[in-house]
């Protein structure tokens, strides 16, 4: 019988992240798995800002979590958060788990009625 594998840990991740904070997350991540076998870490980031230092932060992350001996899988991404891994090129370092459906776009509404010949841009006199 094989022992059992050491516990998940969370990390939680919200609002916005300056580069400034990213070695203190790190350390952070270090308190968190320190004294005994890292399980899995779980970064929760429902709640991050979508952007370059974030998806830098989720990297490093990442990188001291291998020093660490364990891995890092995100939780809880938006497709933009998805889409913008995928343009810097870390499918493959940065594991996502069950993204988060993203909030339906609002539909712009005429401020009056608009008839159908209206909407067509062939149906409207040429300028001047």
């Amino acid at each position: 019988m094989s022992a059992p594998s050491p516990p998940d840990t969370s990390l939680v991740l919200s609002g916005s992240v300056r580069p400034a904070q990213i070695p203190m997350l790190c350390d952070r991540l270090g308190d968190l798995v320190a004294g005994g076998a890292p399980g899995l870490v779980i970064c929760d980031v429902s709640r991050l800002v979508v952007n370059l230092d974030a998806v830098d932060a989720l990297a490093r992350l990442e990188l001291a979590a291998r020093r660490l001996g364990t891995r890092i899988t995100i939780s809880g991404a938006s497709s933009q958060l998805d889409g913008l891994i995928a343009s810097c090129g870390l499918v493959g370092v940065l594991r996502t788990r069950g993204p988060v459906a993203p909030a339906p776009m609002p539909v712009p509404m005429p401020e009056r009625d608009v008839a159908a010949d209206e909407l067509d841009p062939r149906a409207q006199p040429p300028p001047g």
